[in-house]
């Protein structure tokens, strides 16, 4: 009797696994990956029995779900403060539920720039956006996040160069560059933001140098290296000076301290976000994939999201959503993902102003690092320190409101 069982733990420990985070698994057998999780029956798989690993008790009574993910309305705990577990105006037919800022029947969700959106009952993320049909959309009807008045009929904030949007009703960013159709599109008419004239004559992008950047001239290539000695060999002064311009002036409005700030605030996150340019993708557990996986954080301020990785394919003609890997191996791309991103967020017009760095920890990351109660309060932390750092490396008074 005694052999028998013992042979029986044998061959359950030779049958126990280590099941990653969310992923079907043996209650009897497996342990789940990370501390605190274990392989339950969630409420939405009663009726199936399906046991998966997750945080919570034996049965999964409560557990924090992803910002955007699938939740159970009434069981389900949302990852970030101030989001719930609702159905959104656009699953009401469904009637799917999804994790997301709003009150209760997510009355008023805050939508990505570009993202399409319920124009009755959303907001947009960034400043002065709206949700509204693009003149590209009227016959549809389709509602999108935009710059611009309740029709989108003329966008009053500059839209990223290389995008694509409508000729003649929308603005670009950068001075002398029009919404034109390349002679390479010809054949579709698509529009997008570029330098030349009506026909886009000149469709070859031409990165700046550096003319409208003022990064060189607060920067220098061997103070580059004294700050990031150890930086991963395709983070090179160079190709960050070339592309700091490519889709706005960056740090260049003629007031030195303006311009400093935004350079200080640049680094400050670029740092952060890749341990002083040591990485190039983000830091993460193969077993334990992100929810917005293979569009993981990559580049100089880690590109992250299947929507951002869109933007920012348009934005540069190549097809970085479906060639991902591209924006953490190659030596241009990594710099102009964060230099996009900055524009695109509108990093840029806040990041020069005084006493707004705490805006941009919370434009960049502040479902996990602002709040009351924020699940990564020493991201912030570090992310100010190094603020802090770099203001007085280039003279200037970080000031206040430095905390989201």
């Amino acid at each position: 009797m005694r052999l028998s069982v013992a042979l029986a733990l044998l061959a359950a420990a030779a049958n126990a696994a280590t099941i990653g985070d969310w992923n079907t698994c043996n209650q009897s057998t497996d342990t789940c990956y990370s501390t605190g999780w274990v392989c339950c029956v969630a409420p939405a798989d009663t009726a199936s029995g399906k046991t998966t690993c997750r945080p919570g008790g034996n049965v999964c009574a409560v557990q924090p779900i992803a910002n955007w993910n699938t939740c159970q309305k009434g069981k389900d705990s949302c990852a970030s403060s101030g989001w719930v577990c609702c159905v959104a105006p656009a699953d009401t037919a469904s009637g799917k539920a999804t994790c997301r800022p709003g009150g209760n029947e997510c009355a008023a969700p805050t939508i990505p720039d570009w993202a399409t959106c319920n124009k009755a009952t959303d907001k947009c993320s960034s400043t002065n956006w709206v949700c509204c049909v693009a003149p590209a959309d009227t016959a549809s009807g389709k509602t999108t996040c935009r710059p611009g008045g309740d029709q989108c009929a003329q966008t009053t904030a500059p839209i990223p160069d290389w995008a694509t949007c409508q000729k003649g009703t929308d603005k670009c960013a950068s001075t002398n560059w029009v919404w034109c159709v390349a002679p390479a599109d010809v054949g579709s008419g698509k529009a997008t933001c570029r330098p030349g004239g009506d026909q886009c004559a000149s469709s070859t992008p031409t990165p700046s140098s550096g003319g409208g950047s003022g990064l060189a001239r607060f920067l220098s290539a061997d103070r580059f290296n004294q700050l990031f000695p150890s930086h991963k060999d395709i983070y090179t002064y160079d190709n960050m000076v070339k592309y700091s311009t490519e889709f706005e002036p960056f740090a260049n409005s003629g007031n030195a301290d303006s311009d400093k700030r935004e350079l200080a605030t640049f680094l400050a996150h670029t740092t952060h976000e890749t341990g002083f340019l040591q990485f190039a993708t983000e830091q993460y557990d193969p077993n334990h994939l992100p929810s917005y996986y293979p569009w993981v954080g990559r580049g100089a301020l880690q590109l992250t999201g299947d929507y951002n990785y869109q933007g920012f394919a348009q934005a540069i003609g190549q097809d970085v959503k479906n060639q991902y890997w591209l924006v953490d191996s190659k030596q241009d791309l990594v710099w102009r993902s964060a230099f996009w991103w900055w524009h695109a967020s509108g990093m840029h017009r806040i990041a020069s102003q005084p006493n707004q760095f705490g805006l941009t920890i919370n434009t960049i990351n502040g479902g996990f690092e602002c709040g009351s109660n924020p699940s990564n309060p020493d991201g912030q932390r570090c992310r100010i320190q190094y603020f802090k750092n770099y203001c007085q490396l280039f003279g200037i008074d970080p000031g206040s409101n430095l905390y989201c």
